[in-house]
């Protein structure tokens, strides 16, 4: 039998053997949690819904990490709501 990867249980589950693997969070994938968390209490809108666009992968240290694709796209879109709510804005006064 081949080894299984670390954090890896194999159980049987109506007559048929089955493997889970567990996974930790990166750093990365930690604080775009924290990203959306601040997304969402901004916006007013669901944490939840913000987390169903979050995409992750397995890194090289067996850690699931953002999607760079996503991380990516996530960037572009924030960058776009940010000039949007600047174009919203008054201009500031220079009168003191």
């Amino acid at each position: 039998m081949d080894a299984l990867p670390s954090g890896s249980q194999t159980f049987r589950n109506k007559g048929k053997q089955m493997t889970t693997t567990a996974y930790g969070f990166s750093d990365d994938t930690i604080s775009q949690i924290a990203r959306l968390l601040q997304i969402a209490i901004l916006s007013g809108t669901d944490i939840v819904d913000n987390l169903r666009t979050l995409r992750l992968v397995v890194n090289e240290r067996g850690q699931l990490s953002p999607d760079p694709t996503y991380l990516s796209n996530f960037d572009e879109n924030l960058s776009r709501m940010i000039a949007a709510i600047a174009a919203m804005s008054p201009p500031e006064s220079l009168e003191d």
